[in-house]
């Protein structure tokens, strides 16, 4: 059996190793300081001083840490999975959302009815250009030119920064 010096020695020689681990392995730093402490606890246990070494703790660590992971519940896995750029990615998107509805906002107030209806029906619906001209009676080129004419407002209007 392990004594507390012995105990001791060996949390002051290898707990950053341990830790730097089991932060890796958890990505949280309150998890990660439970399981290298749950690996000292069960040295308390007792164990043969001459078989212990970084290795082993490492070892003991790394297992503590899956055993943990196991535990978890599949939504909180996934959550601990997400790098923390994570947020500046759905802030991002939350972002391009922002601009998508301005765009649309500027389709129903700037554009005449038939434009608006010729967008809405090319990239809200998926129609194909032929499709939108049989649908309203006109002809593909028509199409063509209520698409780019409403485009090119719509680049003259927010791109001007």
């Amino acid at each position: 059996m392990l004594s507390k010096n012995d105990i001791e020695r060996l949390f002051r020689e290898h707990y950053s190793a341990m830790y730097r681990l089991a932060f890796a392995m958890l990505a949280d730093d309150e998890d990660a300081r439970d399981a290298v402490s749950d690996v000292f606890a069960r040295l308390l246990d007792g164990y043969d001083t001459e078989s212990i070494n970084l290795n082993y703790l490492l070892i003991c660590v790394r297992g503590q840490c899956l055993n943990r992971i196991s535990r978890m519940k599949v939504k909180e896995r996934a959550s601990r999975m997400l790098l923390p750029d994570t947020e500046t990615v759905l802030s991002d998107i939350c972002e391009e959302d922002k601009t998508a509805e301005k765009v649309w906002e500027f389709v129903d107030t700037e554009l005449t009815e038939k434009s608006r209806g010729i967008l809405r029906k090319r990239y809200m619906e998926n129609m194909s250009c032929i499709d939108i001209a049989n649908e309203m009676g006109i002809s593909r080129q028509a199409v063509h030119k209520h698409i780019l004419s409403a485009l090119n407002r719509m680049r003259e209007r927010f791109h001007k920064k």
